[in-house]
């Protein structure tokens, strides 16, 4: 039993990759760089990108997370998001991670005469290697993928879950945090859910963390996240377009305070989710994965 084996994979992108490989994901294709001089190769080239000495091809599609809840050999709570991570309207600024995010109940598609979709083995194999190595394991497993020509090629795994997307996941089930993850919630937590929830970085400009605790205290419904340091807004809607709307209708009167955030939330996943089902990458039906995992 390896404590701490967790943290290693969540921390070291090389031990994330292996454990990715390890689960059955597919991996773009990596090069270790060993001089200076393939390293200003790899920069100029952009086709490649560079992740902690690795050159990493850059896979060009459709990028969604999978997520799911593993608790006493089942999973529940299967949802899928769509993530613009850029800080800025129309993708200016430096990528934060989550920043305005789309979320909604689904599963990897399973392709024609398959019973399960292909991210699902991976989300098993990852809990059972979790288990292994340290003893037991209760928690959100996130996998992000870009698709290219159908395929699933893996960008990233992590094990846990940000409170942004514990929010934005208690938010599209309509569900009070204190009873959610309850024994009684069960039946919900396993249920396809109509709609879309959506979660949205508010800051102050330059970004701070005081100043941006202090430009948005007041505003009703907003979260404060400690571990980026902000202000989180949330919303849930019938459609992604009708979502989006009604929470930036919701805070349009505090814009004149001096509040910072992405106005153009529903685009990307507009165009991605429309991507996605075209091509039949996912499915909303969550009767194709029913079963227990040992």
């Amino acid at each position: 039993m390896e404590t701490g084996w967790i943290e290693s994979v969540n921390g070291d992108p090389h031990i994330n990759l292996v454990t990715a490989m390890d689960a059955g994901l597919t991996p773009p294709r990596v090069r270790i760089l060993k001089s200076n001089s393939e390293i200003e190769e790899v920069m100029r080239d952009p086709a490649w990108g560079i992740v902690s000495g690795m050159a990493v091809e850059k896979i060009v599609g459709p990028e969604v997370t999978y997520h799911a809840r593993y608790r006493r050999g089942e999973f529940s709570c299967r949802t899928i998001s769509i993530n613009d991570t850029e800080l800025l309207t129309e993708g200016h600024g430096p990528d934060i991670g989550d920043n305005a995010t789309t979320i909604f109940t689904g599963m990897s598609k399973p392709r024609p005469g398959e019973d399960v979709g292909p991210i699902e083995p991976c989300l098993d194999r990852l809990a059972e290697l979790a288990i292994k190595h340290e003893g037991e394991f209760e928690g959100f497993i996130s996998v992000r993928v870009t698709y290219q020509d159908g395929i699933p090629y893996y960008q990233g795994l992590e094990y846990g879950a940000s409170m942004k997307l514990i929010d934005g996941i208690i938010t599209l089930y309509d569900a009070d945090i204190s009873t959610f993850f309850n024994d009684e919630s069960r039946e919900l937590r396993m249920s396809m859910i109509e709609g879309y929830a959506a979660s949205l970085r508010l800051y102050a400009y330059p970004y701070d963390t005081e100043r941006n605790r202090k430009v948005c205290e007041g505003i009703p419904g907003l979260i404060w996240d400690e571990s980026c340091g902000s202000w989180i807004a949330l919303g849930r809607g019938r459609t992604i377009k009708d979502t989006w709307r009604e929470m930036y209708a919701s805070l349009k009167p505090y814009v004149v305070r001096g509040v910072c955030y992405r106005t153009d939330g529903e685009i990307k996943p507009r165009r991605v989710y429309s991507e996605i089902m075209r091509r039949q990458l996912v499915t909303r039906d969550l009767t194709l994965c029913t079963e227990s995992i040992s």
